[in-house]
């Protein structure tokens, strides 16, 4: 394998050896074409033909998608290639000179830049950077680049959205007369550099060209698993705590306490996330409704909590059970499948069993007591409805929506 290897090496070596170039020929060859090249001509013979340049991009990796600021930055480099008929030359003239390199400044380049910057707008490449020539006059360019642009964010399915930037490239000074950039519409996007980025999956790239301007549009969706777990699961273990008020004894003296404490808890952690969650007038993120409803929630059971220990205070003889608490305290123990404690008895005996409830001397503690069996399924319910449908619509709303966009664009 190694004698393999060398004999390789040396054979590329004579190669070399044999179709070297002087440095002289390379001189002289770039003197001459610079001789009278200007610039600021187009590189057509007649001024009145279009130049056609063909453009892609290779993404190299997503540095940073901003919520807040509707930006986003990525990096990769451009392939831009295009025809300079005053850039030729006859290759046996200059010892086999085939390619030559130039500084991208001393020859005519479209003056492409990205239109949707974020911050400024800046030329492409740098005067650093080669511009590669062939004899025949073909030049590629190839400018690496941060892009730094703009991009309408869609945050109602945070932290399940998909989005879609765009990268958008465009010749200022010319119009699609004078200019014209084409694409490969089979992959004008290449990946093979890409690298994966902790907080977003690629899932689709694609491309578009009309007259001097291309846009490459990527699209990507967000890895929630971060807001999940900081975000989601601490808020529904608060709202579980908070369900579980009813749970404990009225009669402890540490409810209201209790009550209060978790919907601090909550309110703080809100105050804390929504400096973290996006902001935006068009779409309201489906979440900040959840999380209003969940802080409705606990603020519901503190307002619920303080009055039933108002009932408790009540005195039987002055203040007798009425009616109402009767029938909601009839309605709980026939779900409770129990009256006054006692199991039920055969089906011929729920009319007095009903009728005793209604004649019976009730304590508010009894009626307190029943308020609880019934609040505690009621906002335990709510939790768990509320956060189902939440789930259930932005996993599956946001495919549907996908759907309709890819048959729209059809």
């Amino acid at each position: 394998m190694r004698i393999l290897h060398t004999v390789c090496l040396l054979t590329i070596g004579f190669t070399a050896l044999i179709e070297a170039q002087t440095a002289n020929e390379t001189k002289a060859l770039i003197t001459k074409l610079l001789a009278e090249y200007n610039k600021d001509v187009r590189p057509v013979t007649y001024q009145s033909e279009t130049v056609y340049v063909y453009c892609s991009f290779t993404l190299n990796s997503i540095i940073d998608f901003n919520d807040q600021e509707e930006s986003i930055k990525l990096a990769g480099y451009l392939l831009i290639i295009w025809s300079d008929e005053f850039l030729t030359w006859t290759p046996t003239d200059y010892g086999g000179i085939d390619t030559i390199f130039l500084p991208q400044d001393d020859i005519w380049r479209p003056d492409a830049a990205l239109q949707n910057a974020f911050k400024e707008v800046t030329d492409l490449g740098s005067k650093y950077l080669k511009v590669q020539i062939d004899s025949k006059g073909l030049v590629v360019w190839a400018p690496y680049q941060i892009f730094h642009s703009t991009c309408d964010v869609n945050i109602k399915y945070f932290p399940f959205d998909v989005q879609e930037c765009q990268i958008t490239i465009t010749a200022w000074s010319y119009t699609d007369e004078y200019v014209r950039i084409d694409i490969n519409e089979d992959d004008p996007i290449d990946h093979f550099l890409y690298k994966e980025n902790a907080m977003w999956t690629l899932i689709d790239t694609s491309a578009e060209a009309y007259g001097p301007t291309v846009i490459f549009k990527i699209k990507m969706k967000r890895k929630p698993n971060h807001v999940v777990i900081n975000i989601l699961v601490p808020l529904l273990l608060l709202s579980f705590l908070a369900v579980l008020t009813f749970v404990l004894p009225v009669t402890s003296g540490e409810r209201a306490s209790y009550a209060v404490t978790i919907f601090l808890s909550v309110a703080v952690f809100l105050t804390i996330l929504s400096s973290e969650l996006p902001s935006s007038s068009d779409n309201v993120p489906i979440l900040s409704i959840y999380l209003a409803i969940l802080c409705f929630d606990t603020t519901a059971i503190v307002v619920v909590t303080l009055l039933q220990l108002r009932l408790l205070t009540r005195d039987e003889s002055d203040q007798p059970v009425n009616g109402c608490f009767k029938i909601i305290y009839s309605i709980t123990m026939a779900i409770r499948c129990k009256t006054g404690g006692k199991k039920r008895g055969h089906s011929n005996n729920n009319e007095n069993n009903g009728v005793d409830v209604m004649t019976k001397t009730l304590s508010w503690l009894e009626v307190v007591n029943a308020l609880d069996f019934l609040f505690f399924w009621f906002f335990l319910f709510c939790t768990v409805a509320v956060t189902t449908y939440y789930f259930v619509i932005c996993t599956t709303n946001q495919s549907d929506e996908e759907n309709l966009q890819e048959i729209g664009n059809f």
